[in-house]
């Protein structure tokens, strides 16, 4: 009987110490992206998650909520402080899709991550030419 409740013990302190292991958080960043034909650009702000991992590849999120929501699963690569990048996005209120291309400097701290892109698809059929910048979000 000892064993048996000695056992019970091992596996309920296992499976409270599993418990208490909070996931890690991804950074988030605030996205600031600048684009539209000539003469017609907008802004469009919202939020990006950006990891990279030991290889340099990039996985994470942006949502764009004004003034229209984009929503992007990120990927890509950073070499020598540069991310070069491919992606599709959806522009969620004109129900098309997209493709999002180009490169962007990253710093060594991850806190700035700036470049341009090209923007093409059914929401873009003549590619156009966008710039925008993430910035990491201060800790609370």
């Amino acid at each position: 009987m000892r064993k048996v409740m000695a056992a019970a013990v091992l596996v309920i302190l296992g499976m409270v110490g599993i418990a208490a292991q909070a996931p890690k958080a991804e950074p988030v960043y605030d996205v600031s992206f600048l684009a539209g034909p000539p003469g017609e650009e907008a802004y469009y702000t919202g939020t990006s998650t950006f990891t990279v991992d030991a290889k340099g590849m990039v996985t994470g999120t942006m949502t764009i909520l004004s003034p229209t929501t984009v929503r992007a699963t990120l990927s890509g690569q950073i070499e020598k402080g540069v991310w070069k990048f491919e992606y599709p996005y959806e522009m969620v209120d004109q129900g098309c899709w997209g493709t999002l291309s180009g490169s962007a400097d990253v710093t060594a701290d991850r806190k700035k991550v700036s470049g341009s892109a090209f923007i093409g698809g059914d929401c873009s059929p003549e590619p156009i030419k966008g710039t925008f910048t993430f910035m990491l979000q201060a800790k609370k």
